[in-house]
């Protein structure tokens, strides 16, 4: 039984219906096969394979300006340049470029792809100069002054990956370059077989209307593991057709899917493995593409395009050890390839083409280069003309040169068009659809594109059309034009298709464009047994043209008149269907389909029939009928409790979204990487160990990791963090100015001897951690905790925590959100007093059939609780609640503050009180008069003034100041200050969370300054005499959030912001919960009054909120006729809600519903606010 069960999970999961979200309706009708066409006529193999190179290469020190310059000497002007990343003569091999094109004669080729050069000499290589992603030609000028479209996101890795990769740099989501060539080979009136496949996982380079394969980077193809025994379960689930167009696109995709993969793994297993190839990752995937090129014969292929990646290629912070040793790999792998390929006497049918998202900037940043923009690459084949550099080298790479920009990046002269212009051609595809393959082409054009006779060799002119089949006429002739009127030839209702299409016989048709207001498509109804696939369109007028990813071949020149000649191939089952878009009323269906659209995942016929069924008119009021069904009567469907179970963003421990998760709750999360980016600001200390001989690097004064060398110049020190790539060999920048940073890799967490106090070591019968698992990826460096054996011990006495498990040691991750579930079915059981925030939601029109009242979780209500904001107050947060609560002093007065404004701050100093300050007697008068009068406040520190208008003189202060104006009131001093001296805050968000200023300028290189002072006992956070009071006005309003008093200051701990609330630190000063209150032993009240007065005595009248109550009560909402405290009886009914004392012993309900009632007393008639409620 439980196999069986085991086997229906892994059919349910392979379903459509688990995939997709519409309803997935089976028709009756059997999905046909899908047939490839079989070429007219055995035909030429063709390949063309991408090494992409991963992160941004530095490929201006893949080809270098040598000798034999016009103008300048660029070697030289290179060398001072790129400074110590800069390559010697003697890491280059000379090549010769006699085109006369380039500011050189002779360049250089990095000496580690030796491959590279030896091609080049023998004319099997050319290298492509400043080519980068673009959208139209640019200069320099028209980068600055915006006239030219640019890529979106320069310098961004993931955006300038997509426009490199689909050749479209305006549009993110395009389909990728070597796709949109596969789709229109594949679309030609005689159909190429094409294949397309990745060793790299996915990419937007293959990403279009046909789907491709991907192969294990090691491994090879990857079979489906559960074929065997289920494949044919799973064919006989998608054997029928379905009327919902995600299903039958699911459906349609795993039905070709497995015999591909068969055929893909038998292929692959019919040839022997390609001999000489190395173990790196680059050597691998080429070995697996050499045995696929094998087996083409096999696969019946004529086109295909592979993926390869070289990774790691970034060299932010170190080129010689980073690139180099790529280079080395792509060589390597470069040598076997070519070898197998002349092996295999295909080499003149490949074309292998570097790229990668940007070059680097020639200028260098720390030990590296940082992300650039135009960069050199090389296309190799055994047909490519080489010996050449194309596109143009810049003739200058300073800063004054005409292509060099901000940050040392180099402007593109060379778009990634006019590389794939030829290589398109080459490869088959139509010049009738090179502007769809490439859609910026024309932007290009004349001069912008490298021809194809310039790229490759014995380039032939352009073919005659291939034949239809072998028993067509090479030119057959034209059928007589179709007679296509303006208005489509039938009558059927406004904006529907014709109720009789045109048919399409193989061969030339000519075509008239459609009239204005008209759209003619057509559509070839073999391709699908759901919907026609259209192939060609003319809209509004406009000429036909042909329509991804099977496009016809059109020409619109050949006449006559505005007709287009449109080869129609064989095989298929063409028709021309005309489409009214002039009619002023849309069709029912219409009308339905298009909300349906919007409303829905999509419509199927029988959501459509439903809706528009009837008349025209009654199609609106079926939509309102659906809306109210969809909110009242379907239940809902969310991914709210997927979300909240799997969400851990980082939060600050004031976060009311949520809490904190403890390290001993199931969730948490440990890291192997000693740095992260809530270290961002933050000072690395490096301190030796002589005993280990290694070094310990910490933060904040705890250990994070020990190292045996940390080798980064001293001129970066100290070493703040400016930022943190996740992972175990990431990138670390640090450096007192984040613009004058250095580098480091993320090492792991190891201690040559670890502290017992700060780590744990745990094993499996304590606990079981897991890695962390993000859509189907495992991450190994990141563990979470699964479950608890015995009483968890992983705690510390701070934040820093660190496990040892299975040989490595990980870090608690401290500040991941936790956000608990809490639904009908499974109310919470966390209340408001737990450590998490009360999961609780307000009542609406959507959850109130629903939701239950749980007194429990109704928000902690402390009891007034009197303190002094003093020293010892402000410790205990810190010791009871680990909350970093300050007064701050240290502030200065500006130039031009006067202690004769309208609002002053004066503070009590001890001393002397004398100054030196030109303040007349009039005024130092009528300020001591205004100081007196408020000395009977309550806070005997500070004093806050408002003056009126003219009490005091014009006197400012004329530089800035520590201590201003000091005036003696009855022998008391008093010192005008600050506005803000003295100001007691909550800094725990500035201490954890953010980058603060006063964090920043307090650093010296020791520790944290909020965490020092909090640890040791200290309760004034003294603001830095080195930094500027900008640095405090940006933080009191972003980091601190505000005051919560004046040292001195009495207090209500029940008006305390909720985050400083904590239980602990209410049990320090007394704070008591008021549910926990004993209650008076007053009599109970009846139940009575009316229903929605206000004013509302305890148990007297129905109320609907607080403020219909009256003074000192609330309105108490039940559920269920559940009792009221203090009140007794029935009152008007189980649904009345009424006003009660929280601190009253249970009274009885009473009382009526008047909604004009008021002075209800608690238990006593029905309110609806606090004010209907008597005091």
């Amino acid at each position: 039984a439980g196999a069986a069960l085991k086997v229906a999970q892994e059919l349910y999961i392979a379903s459509p219906e688990f995939h997709v979200s519409s309803s997935n309706k089976l028709e009756a009708a059997v999905r046909p096969p899908r047939v490839e066409p079989a070429p007219n006529s055995p035909r030429d193999y063709k390949a063309i394979v991408v090494i992409y190179m991963d992160g941004g290469a530095d490929t201006f020190n893949m080809l270098v300006p040598y000798s034999n310059c016009t103008g300048v000497d660029l070697f030289a002007e290179y060398t001072r340049v790129r400074e110590a990343v800069a390559l010697e003569r003697e890491e280059l091999d000379a090549i010769e470029e006699t085109s006369g094109t380039q500011p050189c004669s002779v360049f250089g080729i990095n000496a580690h792809l030796g491959e590279v050069t030896k091609l080049y000499r023998e004319g099997d290589a050319a290298f492509i100069a400043n080519v980068g992603p673009l959208i139209e030609p640019l200069t320099k000028q028209t980068y600055y002054d915006g006239s030219a479209a640019l890529p979106s996101s320069l310098g961004s890795h993931d955006a300038q990956t997509r426009a490199t990769q689909t050749v479209h740099a305006q549009e993110p989501s395009a389909d990728g370059i070597l796709a949109r060539m596969l789709d229109s080979l594949a679309g030609q009136p005689a159909p190429y077989r094409v294949r397309a496949y990745s060793t790299a996982g996915e990419t937007a380079f293959l990403k279009g209307a046909r789907p491709y394969d991907t192969m294990d980077p090691y491994d090879g193809p990857v079979e489906l593991a559960a074929s065997s025994r289920l494949g044919s379960y799973i064919e006989t689930m998608m054997r029928d057709a379905s009327s919902s167009a995600l299903g039958e696109m699911y459906s349609q995709a795993v039905s070709e899917m497995l015999p591909r993969l068969d055929e893909l793994n038998d292929a692959y297993d019919s040839v022997t493995r390609p001999e000489g190839f190395g173990t790196d990752v680059l050597s691998r995937q080429l070995m697996h593409v050499a045995r696929m090129i094998s087996s083409r014969d096999g696969r019946r292929v004529e086109r295909e395009a592979y993926f390869v990646e070289l990774p790691r290629c970034n060299t932010h912070n170190s080129f010689k050890s980073v690139f180099d040793n790529r280079l080395e790999d792509a060589n390597d792998a470069l040598k076997s390839f070519v070898a197998e390929m002349e092996r295999q006497d295909v080499w003149q049918d490949v074309v292998v083409v570097s790229a990668s998202e940007f070059g680097r900037s020639l200028t260098p940043r720390n030990r590296g280069t940082d992300n650039g923009w135009g960069g050199n690459h090389f296309v190799i084949g055994g047909s490519v003309r080489g010996g050449q550099i194309l596109g143009q080298y810049p003739s200058g790479l300073t800063d004054l040169s005409p292509l060099v920009i901000d940050g040392g990046r180099v402007i593109p002269q060379t778009s990634w068009e006019a590389v794939w212009d030829p290589i398109a051609q080459w490869f088959g595809v139509l010049p009738s659809d090179l502007d769809a393959v490439l859609p910026n082409r024309q932007r290009f054009l004349p001069d912008g594109l490298i021809a194809p006779h310039q790229l490759f060799k014995n380039y032939p002119s352009p073919p005659a059309p291939p034949p239809l089949s072998p028993s067509t006429p090479s030119s057959p002739s034209p059928q007589p034009p179709m007679a296509l009127p303006s208005e489509p030839p039938h009558t059927p209702p406004p904006g529907s298709p014709p109720a009789s299409p045109r048919s399409l016989e193989a061969g030339s048709a000519s075509l008239p464009p459609s009239a204005p207001g008209q759209l003619l498509i057509i559509s070839d109804e073999s391709a699908s047994t759901s919907w026609p696939m259209p192939a060609a369109r003319s809209y509004d007028g406009r000429p036909w043209e042909g329509v991804m990813p099977r496009p016809l071949q059109i020409d619109c020149a050949a006449g006559p008149g505005p007709a287009c000649a449109i080869v129609i191939p064989p095989g298929g089952s063409y028709r021309v269907d005309g489409y009214d878009e002039s009619a002023a009323e849309p069709t029912p269906d219409k009308l339905a389909a298009r909300f349906l659209m919007q409303a829905t995942f999509g419509p199927t016929r029988e959501t459509i029939r439903d809706l528009a069924a009837g008349a025209s008119e009654s199609v609106s009021e079926k939509m309102a009928a659906w809306v109210d069904d969809q909110i009242y009567r379907v239940p809902a469907t969310l991914h709210r409790r997927y979300w909240r179970q799997r969400a851990s963003p980082r939060v600050g421990s004031s976060a009311f979204t949520g809490g904190q998760r403890p390290i001993c709750e199931p969730g948490a999360r440990f890291h192997e990487f000693a740095f992260t980016q809530n270290d961002v600001g933050r000072t690395i200390e490096v301190t030796s160990n002589s005993a280990s001989g290694m070094l310990s690097l910490r933060i904040d004064g705890v250990p994070r990791t020990d190292v045996r060398a940390f080798d980064l110049p001293a001129a970066v020190a100290p070493y703040v963090v400016c930022d943190v790539e996740e992972r175990v060999g990431g990138a670390v920048e640090v450096g007192s100015d984040c613009s004058n940073a250095a580098g480091f890799a993320n090492p792991s967490i190891d201690f040559a001897v670890p502290d017992l106090s700060l780590v744990r070591a745990v094993n499996a019968s304590e606990a079981t951690f897991v890695p962390l698992s993000s859509l189907g990826d495992t991450n190994l460096e990141v563990i979470i905790l699964a479950g608890l054996h015995a009483p968890c011990t992983l705690a510390t006495e701070g934040v820093d925590a660190f496990v040892r498990y299975q040989g490595k040691t990980y870090r608690h991750d401290w500040n991941r959100l936790m956000l608990v579930e809490n639904t009908v079915e499974s109310p919470s059981p966390h209340n408001a007093s737990g450590s998490l925030s009360c999961p609780v939601v307000p009542r609406t029109f959507l959850n109130e059939r629903t939701c239950k009242h749980r007194p429990e979780c109704v928000p902690i209500e402390y009891a007034k609780t009197p303190f002094t904001w003093d020293a010892d107050t402000l410790r205990a947060f810190y010791a009871t609640s680990r909350a970093y609560v300050f007064f701050i002093d240290g502030l200065r007065l500006s130039e031009g503050d006067t202690p004769c404004d309208s609002e002053s701050r004066w503070r009590r100093r001890e001393g002397a009180c004398t100054d030196a300050f030109p303040v007349s007697p009039t005024s130092r008068a009528a300020l001591a008069k205004a100081l007196r009068s408020r000395t009977r406040g309550l806070n005997p520190d500070v004093l806050d003034l408002d003056l009126p208008r003219d009490v005091c003189d014009d006197f400012a202060y004329s530089a800035e100041v520590l201590t201003g104006v000091r005036i003696d009131v009855d022998g008391v001093c008093w010192e005008h200050c600050h506005e803000d001296a003295l100001n007691v805050y909550d800094a725990t968000f500035a201490a954890e969370e953010s980058r603060s200023n006063i964090l920043t300028a307090a650093r010296t290189g020791a520790a944290n300054p909020f965490r020092e002072l909090a640890e040791s006992g200290g309760a004034m956070l003294y603001f830095p005499p080195e930094a500027g009071m900008n640095y405090w006005y940006d933080d009191e309003r972003d980091a601190l959030r505000g005051t919560v008093g004046r040292l001195g200051d009495r207090a209500d701990f029940s008006l305390l912001p909720q985050q400083l609330q904590t239980a602990a630190m209410a049990a320090f000063l007394g704070a008591k919960d008021v549910r926990t209150l004993p209650l008076p032993t007053a009599p109970t009240i009846e139940l009575s009054g009316v229903d929605g007065a206000t004013g509302l005595t305890a148990c007297v009248g129905e109320c609907d909120a607080d403020w219909q109550c009256a003074d000192g009560l609330k309105c108490f909402s039940r559920a269920d006729g559940e009792a009221i405290p203090g009140c007794f009886g029935e009152g008007g009914g189980p649904d009345w809600d009424y006003c009660y004392l929280p601190t009253y012993s249970a009274i009885v309900l009473s009382g009526e519903d008047d909604d004009e009632a008021t002075e209800l007393t608690a238990c006593t008639g029905e309110c609806d606010a606090d004010s209907q409620c008597a005091e």
